[in-house]
């Protein structure tokens, strides 16, 4: 009988790991985002920070990580609390995947709190989110996030830059990971 060997020095299944494998990576997307955005309101407007993938299996789930370098400059001296309290929304496509928690006033998520309104507050921040989703398709998908202040105090802006105080452009930045489910 004659033997044969074969050998190599990896093989790769075409949709990441074998079908009874779990918690592969499939595949990486991630995206740098440097424009300024500013939102003075309860009302979500869009950070500009998006990525898109396809995903190879519909089985598959997606995790969704941003990080937005975040200023939040206060509302008004002359009220007895001054917030610098905003939330971001994740939506896949346009419809919204993760909402933050809110009130009547707005999302209160991420930021700060003056009780006592004598001072401006100035809010800054990275904050991070891992969002693990389950979209379902192998149809192309666009992740983005939007941004809203809590009661319409402030300014809170994502990449804030200005030439007199930054000497280096913030940046926010996405990543998107296809996960074996």
């Amino acid at each position: 009988s004659i033997m044969s060997t074969i050998k190599v020095d990896r093989i790769e299944p075409q949709d990441g790991l074998q079908s009874n494998a779990m918690g592969g990576i499939v595949q990486v997307v991630r995206v740098v985002h440097t424009g300024q955005v500013s939102s003075n309101s309860t009302t979500y407007v869009s950070t500009g920070l998006q990525a898109s993938i396809t995903p190879r299996s519909a089985s598959n789930k997606i995790m969704v990580s941003f990080e937005h370098s975040i200023y939040h400059n206060g509302g008004p001296t002359n009220t007895s609390n001054v917030y610098t309290i905003h939330g971001i929304k994740i939506l896949r496509g346009t419809q919204d995947i993760y909402t933050p928690v809110s009130n009547s006033n707005g999302p209160y998520e991420f930021g700060g709190y003056d009780g006592d309104g004598s001072y401006f507050s100035n809010n800054y921040a990275r904050p991070r989110v891992e969002y693990l989703d389950s979209p379902a398709t192998t149809s192309p998908i666009t992740y983005s996030t939007k941004i809203a202040c809590f009661n319409n105090e402030g300014i809170v802006y994502v990449n804030y830059f200005s030439s007199v105080e930054t000497t280096v452009a913030p940046q926010s930045w996405m990543t998107l990971t296809e996960i074996t489910a």
